[in-house]
């Protein structure tokens, strides 16, 4: 899976602005955090970890460890895709809420589903939602993360 994050960095390298330190950091969600990922990160970007049910507390858990470290808590921006059934973004939204996470929308979008070996004319829409995620008593500007951005993915 890190190995993946490391490709697409390096597909999308001519995008990453220049002095921006992009780093793939290995993660056990609910575990504590130390070492080097404590931070501190301007930016956590996850891109669709939000569906199985079975990671989803230790995942809240991980947002609100994160979010918890006062002055210099990072921005956590989450892409989500919607599914049916046990796969749902709610679940986590849910438990998220119960540890004083807020998630706000920034953004939801109707993309094509990519699909192998089908003609792109026959692929369905899929609804995709990006979300920011903050404590309940979290007052972050986002102009802190523009002047040096860093990501872990």
């Amino acid at each position: 899976c890190l190995e993946l994050v490391r490709r697409n960095i390096r597909l999308n390298q001519e995008v990453i602005h220049e002095g921006c330190d992009v780093s793939v950091l290995p993660l056990l969600w609910g575990s504590e955090l130390r070492g080097p990922t404590v931070g501190p990160f301007d930016l956590v970007l996850g891109s669709d970890i939000a569906y199985h049910d079975g990671g989803r507390r230790s995942l809240a858990q991980t947002f609100h460890d994160l979010l918890s470290v006062g002055e210099g808590a990072p921005r956590i921006v989450l892409s989500h895709q919607h599914r049916t059934g046990q796969a749902s973004l709610e679940g986590f939204l849910e438990i998220a809420g119960e540890m004083g996470i807020r998630a706000t929308t920034i953004e939801v979008d109707r993309t094509p589903k990519l699909a192998k070996r089908v003609p792109r004319e026959e692929w369905e829409p899929c609804e995709v939602s990006i979300l920011d995620f903050s404590l309940d008593d979290d007052s972050w500007v986002g102009a802190r993360y523009q002047a040096d951005p860093r990501f872990v993915f």
